[in-house]
């Protein structure tokens, strides 16, 4: 088989590909209003396709392969993000647990219509003492190892508008 053959064959292929997803995305958008899927999520077997991306976390199986960074097309309500859209819903929750409690001192068992604020606000204080030590490593002129798990600036307002007192002395205990 020539080379013209196989890219071609491979072009059709591709195509039914997009196709396929196309169909997918309609439908997972017509019974669940969006196309947020977990990311542990496995596509399942069945014919060739599928049977290719069966071992792909859901949020791959959308793009053909080699066709580079995934670009959110403005109609499509997809997540982008799992850690923006985790930290949008918890920040939710957290704004309706304060509606109904006046403040947002949530304790540790505390819940809001099943998201288990207490903890998500015990993470975010820790992320923010994370913050606070590394803007102190850098006052002293020390390195910062790691950024990883420190509240952004961005975020920590989003809490502050909600209660300025959300983390009482610093970071939560551990």
């Amino acid at each position: 088989m020539a080379a013209s053959e196989t890219l071609r064959d491979a072009e059709v292929r591709d195509d039914d590909v997009v196709v396929r997803q196309q169909d997918v995305v309609g439908l997972e958008i017509a019974v669940h209003g969006n196309l947020k899927v977990p990311f542990t999520y496995r596509v399942p077997g069945g014919d060739g396709q599928e049977a290719e991306a069966e071992l792909w976390p859901a949020s791959l199986t959308a793009f053909p392969l080699g066709s580079g960074s995934p670009t959110p097309a403005a109609s499509t309500p997809a997540v982008w993000s799992h850690y923006d859209a985790a930290w949008e819903e918890g920040l939710g929750a957290a704004r309706g647990w304060a509606t109904e409690n006046g403040h947002l001192l949530a304790p540790l068992d505390a819940t809001y219509q099943g998201a288990k604020v207490g903890i998500w606000l015990k993470n975010a204080r820790v992320a923010d003492g994370k913050a606070a030590e590394n803007e102190q490593r850098r006052a002293e002129g020390l390195p910062v190892e790691s950024s990883a798990g420190a509240l952004t600036a961005e975020r920590r307002e989003q809490l502050e508008d909600i209660d300025p007192s959300w983390c009482p002395g610093g970071p939560a205990d551990e």
